[in-house]
């Protein structure tokens, strides 16, 4: 699956499960936050295991640009089509699973 796909699916699936299961929370039992959080968690792993197949840089994090700081850099929700560090088009790369510590 490409990157810049499965990004998007991943936004979709955190999106619906924030707003399904926080109404299931407000309208039924406060036990459905346990679930949120693990879904959290989970994608949350997933969302930040995106990285550039070239370079390692994760996808979502973006520099800050005319910062007096090289190292500023944010979290976003949205995926650019090249990556920031080395510009290889990410609309085209394909996502390969590496574990993010190795052995």
């Amino acid at each position: 699956m490409k990157i810049l796909s499965l990004g998007r699916v991943l936004n979709t699936l955190w999106l619906a499960s924030v707003l399904i299961l926080g109404g299931l929370t407000i309208i039924f039992s406060k036990l459905f936050v346990i679930i949120l959080v693990l879904i959290f968690l989970i994608l949350g792993f997933f969302i930040t295991s995106l990285k550039c197949p070239k370079c390692g840089r994760p996808v979502y994090l973006k520099g800050i640009r005319n910062s007096q700081k090289p190292g500023d850099q944010y979290w976003s929700p949205f995926i650019a089509k090249k990556c920031i560090q080395c510009g290889t088009d990410l609309t085209k790369a394909q996502f390969e699973w590496k574990p993010p510590y190795p052995k």
